[in-house]
This record gives C-alpha cells, structure tokens and sequence, in this order.
C-alpha cells in the first residue's frame, strides 16, 4: 500500500513543478533603457541599407545603397556602392572619407564639427546602444511596444537643431529597421536597414 502513496506524492510534485514552471514570466519592463540596454547586447554587426534623400531644389528623390557595419564601442563604416563608390568610415573622433578624389583620403575630426557629430550620432549611437552619447545629444522619446517600436531624437545642441529637426528611429526587437532624418529647412533623409543574409 505504500508505493500507490508514493506513486501520488510523486505525481502530485511533478504536476505542481510543471504548473510552476509554465507559470509565465513577469512582463519586462519596456523603456528606453530596456532598448538601449538590448541594442547594446550587439559588438558588432553588418547591414545592407538605401538610402532617399528628398530634396527641395530637386524634383526627383536621390537613391543610394550599399553597406553598414558596426564595431562597439564607437567604429561605424558606411560604404556606398551606388550611384558610386565612397567609403566612409568613423572611427571615434575621426571621420575618413575616400571617393576616389585626388585629395582622397581625407580625415576630419568631429570634434571640431559639433554638427556633424550629431548627424552621426543619430546613427552610430542608436547603433550600438549608447545611452549616454544619446542623452547627452537628444532628448529622447520612446514609443510603441518591444515588437514595433519608435525612437525619437529632437538634437539638444542648437547648431545642429538649426539643421535637423528630428530624427526616428524605427525598430522590432533588438533590430534597427529605419531611420528617418527630418531637416530643419524641410529635406529628408531615410535609411533603410535590412540584415545580410
């Protein structure tokens, strides 16, 4: 008679292990930090990505493509395949641009450029989930849910607001889908960003 007791006891724990292990997990908190703090998980990462550019002077949208990569902390490369060839790449400070030019390649350091430090801040920050070059750059919004969400940058440095207006980041868990670069004088720019395979 003991071993049906104990065929039960053992029945009942393995059922109420398995009821406790089924429980679902606490919902995870959804923030900024939440996403900075998963875009961070990524050292390093390669893209595809096109680019529009809509204009005023110009009637016809401009197209370009070609490659993004990225390397924690602060190395960013984008590559341009078309409509031509040039290679950007920066590397902290320093931003080096070969295009073929007979001055080519040229090396500018952003530093002395705090506009154009916002500008690619607004891509290589989101990036590679750098909280505290975002904060100090933008206020930053966070919108949606962890499956489809938005990030909002208006530039916190007056120089570059004169420039851009606002920048959005759009994204689906851990991944960077676009980013949309509103100007200042009403031009845009959109970057899409599709994984290699």
């Amino acid at each position: 008679m003991a071993r049906p007791n104990r065929r039960l006891a053992l029945a009942l724990a393995l059922l109420s292990a398995a009821s406790w292990a089924a429980d679902p997990a606490p919902p995870r908190t959804w923030n900024l930090d939440a996403l900075l703090g998963t875009l961070a998980t990524r050292t390093e990462g390669t893209a595809r990505f096109s680019e529009i550019r809509t204009l005023k002077i110009v009637a016809v949208p401009l197209r370009s493509s070609g490659r993004l990569s990225f390397r924690r902390p602060d190395v960013l490369e984008k590559q341009l395949l078309a409509p031509r060839k040039e290679a950007l790449r920066i590397d902290g400070d320093r931003l080096t641009i070969e295009d073929g030019s007979a001055d080519s390649p040229r090396t500018v350091h952003l530093s002395d450029h705090p506009s154009l430090l916002a500008a690619i801040e607004s891509i290589r920050a989101p990036l590679t989930g750098d909280a505290e070059t975002l904060r100090r750059l933008f206020t930053a919004t966070l919108g949606g849910s962890e499956r489809r969400w938005v990030l909002t940058l208006v530039p916190r440095d007056a120089a570059y607001a004169e420039i851009v207006r606002v920048v959005y980041v759009h994204g689906s868990g851990p991944r960077i889908e676009s980013i949309r670069i509103d100007e200042a004088n009403g031009d845009r720019s959109e970057i899409r960003i599709e994984p290699e395979r």
